[in-house]
């Protein structure tokens, strides 16, 4: 149930502070504000297969109704089919695809880490980054 109170807290607390800026309530009078969440213990959730077909009807309605392009419905289905982000769907190229299995190149680890270097520093990493980045 914290789950579901916090997720009520925000509807109301953005009502009432759209009410505030519609000029429907004074400033600062939003009852929410001084009201506490609920602490969250982070969780993962799957569709169930009921949920999943339900779901992939919605997406064929939607294609047969011409009510999203077939591309969009697509990448949605790719995003839940494979679990990937979409940041990494965005970047993935056709040579990562090789079979039935997506191979991004892994990123090489930088020379500065590598335990025997860091190691023979003492621990100490000398930082590349600017105060501009």
């Amino acid at each position: 149930m914290p789950y579901q109170a916090n997720r009520t807290l925000g509807v109301h607390s953005k009502m009432f502070n759209m009410a505030e800026e519609w000029g429907l309530r004074p400033d600062g009078s939003n009852p929410t504000r001084h009201v506490k969440k609920y602490p969250e213990k982070k969780r993962e959730r799957f569709l169930s297969p009921e949920e999943l077909r339900e779901l992939w009807q919605v997406f064929d309605t939607r294609l047969e109704e011409r009510l999203e392009s077939p591309s969009m419905i697509a990448a949605f289905k790719m995003l839940i089919l494979t679990g990937s982000k979409l940041g990494e769907m965005q970047t993935l190229k056709w040579s990562y695809i090789q079979g039935n299995t997506i191979k991004p190149p892994l990123a090489p680890f930088p020379s500065q880490l590598q335990p025997q270097t860091y190691l023979k520093s003492g621990g100490k990493v000398k930082s590349t980054y600017t105060n501009y980045i």
